[in-house]
C-alpha cells in the first residue's frame, strides 16, 4: 500500500458522493453520536450560532450519515484504504435541473442530499475533533500554463478518517465487513440516459502541450459531425450496435449484490479524434467510485462483487483476455503469438514485466524510466528498466517500435506523432474485437456485460463466449488470444 498522504495514495481517491443513509442500528447509533458532537460544538459560546430547528436537525443528520458513511466505505474499500475526494466549490453542490424537454425516462432519482453550508459545518467540526484528515485541493489560476485554454484545472480536496473515527465506528459495532450494508445509497429505478450513444471527443494532447495549443472544444456528449474520410453511414452502424445491446439489456434482468445499488446496464461508446481511436464501451453511471458507496454501475464494482451478479436469474462468469494490448500489437504487426504466458520467462518477476509492457504500449516506445505514478518505495525495489526492456524485446522484437502499428493515414488525420496514438489505437482494436464478440452472442440471445477486455456472461454460456471472443480477436488482428476466468 502506498504511504498515507503520498501522491500515489491521494491518486487512489474515490468520489465522495453524498447520497448514503445509515441502514443498520449500529450505523444509526454512530451517526447519532457524531450529531451530538456537532451540536455541542455549534452551541459553544465562541461559535455564536443559534440552536437548530427540526428541519435543520434533519439536514444535519442526513449530512453526517452521508459524509461519515462515505468516508468509512472508502477507507474500508475491498482493495485497501482509499481517501475520498470532493470539491467544496458551490457548483458541485448545486443539483442540475432537468432540461425542459426531458422525458420521464430521462429523469433519475436525486442523489444530492447534503448542502454546501452544512457540509462545511460538519467538516469543520470533524476536523476540530480530530476525526478526519483534510488534504487541501489545488485550483490553478487562470493564467497558469496548464490551465490556459482548458477551463478549470486543479485537484479536489482529499479526506480520510483518523484512527479516532475508526475506533469510534468499531465501538458502535461497525467493521470493514459490515460497512457496505450499514451505509447504502437509494436503489435507482432506472439508469440515467446518455445524451448520445456515441461520443466523439477531441484527441487529448499531453498536458505540457495543452497550454500552448489548446484542443478544440468537445462535443458536450453529442456525436460530432464525422469528417469526410469517415462516412456517416459507418457511424450509424456503430450506433445501431449500441442500441441493439441496450435493447437486449433492457429485456434481460440483471441482479446486483444486495448491498451494492447499481444502475441497470446501458452503454455508450467514446471515441477520441477518430473512430479508429478509443471507442470503448462505457456503462451509464460508471465513475470508478463504487468504493464511496453511491449508486454507480456494474463496471465500477470490484471483481469479487461482479462475480456475484446474476443475469437472467443465473450466476455469471467473467472471461478476460490476458495481455490484450500486447496480443493485438503482435497480431497487427504480424509477429508470432506468445508461447505461454507472455509476462513469464524473461528472468524478472511477472508484475515487473507486465509493468514494462504496459508502459511501452502506453508511451508508444520503449520506456527509459519507470512511471512516476508508482510509489517511490515501489520504484526503489524495481530492477533497472533498461535490463527489463532488453529481456522483453528479445522475446517480442515488435515492442522495440510499437508505433509501427498505427496507420500512417491516422497520424495525418489526427495530427499527432504515431507514438502518441499507440495505446488509443490498441484500445480501439480491443473494443472492436469485443464488439464483434458481443454481436455474436447477441444473435444467440446471450447478454454480455463488457468491462474493456473482458465479458461477464451467464455461466452456462461460457463456451459460446470463449468462442465469440476468440473469433473477435482473430477477425481484428489474426491472433487467437489467451482467455481465462477472472
Amino acid at each position: 500500500m502506498a504511504p498515507i498522504g503520498s501522491p500515489a495514495f491521494l491518486n487512489r481517491a474515490v468520489f465522495w458522493a453524498l447520497d448514503l443513509t445509515p441502514r443498520t442500528p449500529a450505523a444509526r447509533a454512530l451517526v447519532a453520536t457524531l450529531v451530538e458532537q456537532v451540536l455541542t460544538a455549534e452551541l459553544a459560546p465562541q461559535t455564536r450560532r443559534n440552536q437548530r430547528h427540526t428541519a435543520g436537525l434533519l439536514k444535519l443528520r442526513q449530512a453526517v450519515g452521508a459524509m461519515v458513511g462515505g468516508l468509512l466505505r472508502a477507507w474500508w474499500h475491498p482493495d485497501g484504504p482509499r481517501p475520498a475526494w470532493r470539491s467544496n466549490q458551490a457548483e458541485s453542490f448545486t443539483p442540475k435541473a432537468a432540461p425542459a424537454d426531458a422525458s420521464a425516462a430521462a429523469i433519475t432519482d436525486p442523489v444530492q442530499t447534503v448542502g454546501r453550508r452544512v457540509f462545511k459545518t460538519v467538516i469543520e467540526v470533524l476536523k476540530a475533533e480530530a476525526l478526519i484528515v483534510h488534504h487541501g485541493g489545488v485550483r490553478l489560476p487562470p493564467t497558469h500554463r496548464f490551465r490556459m485554454g482548458q477551463g478549470g484545472k486543479g485537484k479536489s480536496a482529499r479526506y480520510w478518517p483518523t484512527d479516532a473515527l475508526l475506533q469510534l465506528a468499531q465501538a458502535h459495532g461497525l467493521t470493514p465487513t459490515t460497512i457496505r450494508a450499514a451505509f447504502r445509497a437509494p436503489t435507482p429505478r432506472r439508469a440515467p440516459q446518455p445524451r448520445a450513444l456515441l461520443e466523439l471527443r477531441p484527441f487529448r494532447k499531453q498536458p505540457w502541450d495543452a497550454w500552448r495549443d489548446a484542443a478544440p472544444p468537445g462535443s458536450g456528449g453529442a456525436m460530432a459531425e464525422p469528417s469526410g474520410a469517415e462516412p456517416a453511414a459507418g457511424w450509424r452502424d456503430l450506433e445501431d450496435d449500441v442500441a441493439a445491446q441496450n435493447a437486449l439489456a433492457a429485456a434481460i434482468p440483471v441482479r446486483f449484490p444486495d448491498e451494492t445499488p447499481c444502475y441497470p446496464p446501458q452503454w455508450y461508446r467514446v471515441f477520441s479524434g477518430s473512430r479508429l481511436l478509443q471507442g470503448r464501451w462505457y456503462a451509464v453511471g460508471n465513475g470508478g467510485d463504487a468504493g464511496a458507496g453511491h449508486v454507480s454501475s456494474y463496471a465500477s464494482l470490484g471483481a469479487a462483487q461482479r462475480a456475484r451478479l446474476q443475469i437472467g436469474g443465473e450466476a455469471v462468469v467473467e472471461l478476460d483476455v490476458s495481455a490484450s494490448h500486447l496480443a493485438l500489437l503482435l497480431g497487427l504487426l504480424g509477429s508470432p503469438p506468445p508461447d505461454g504466458n507472455p509476462y513469464e520467462g524473461h528472468g524478472f518477476a511477472r508484475p515487473v514485466v507486465k509493468q514494462w509492457v504496459m508502459e511501452a504500449c502506453g508511451k508508444g516506445r520503449p520506456p527509459t524510466f519507470w512511471s512516476r505514478s508508482l510509489a517511490p518505495d515501489v520504484v526503489a525495489q524495481l530492477p533497472p528498466i533498461k535490463d527489463v526492456g532488453a529481456a522483453v524485446m528479445r522475446r517480442f522484437p515488435a515492442l522495440a517500435q510499437p508505433a509501427l502499428v498505427v496507420p500512417e493515414e491516422l497520424v495525418a488525420q489526427v495530427g499527432q506523432p504515431a507514438h502518441h496514438l499507440v495505446t488509443h489505437y490498441l484500445a480501439a482494436r480491443e473494443a472492436e474485437a469485443m464488439t464483434l464478440a458481443m454481436r455474436l452472442l447477441r444473435q444467440q440471445g446471450i447478454l454480455a456485460l463488457p468491462v474493456h477486455d473482458s465479458l461477464i456472461v451467464p455461466v452456462s454460456t461460457e463456451a459460446q463466449t470463449h468462442h465469440a471472443i476468440t473469433k473477435g480477436y482473430l477477425t481484428v488482428c489474426g491472433l487467437s488470444p489467451r482467455i481465462k476466468r477472472k
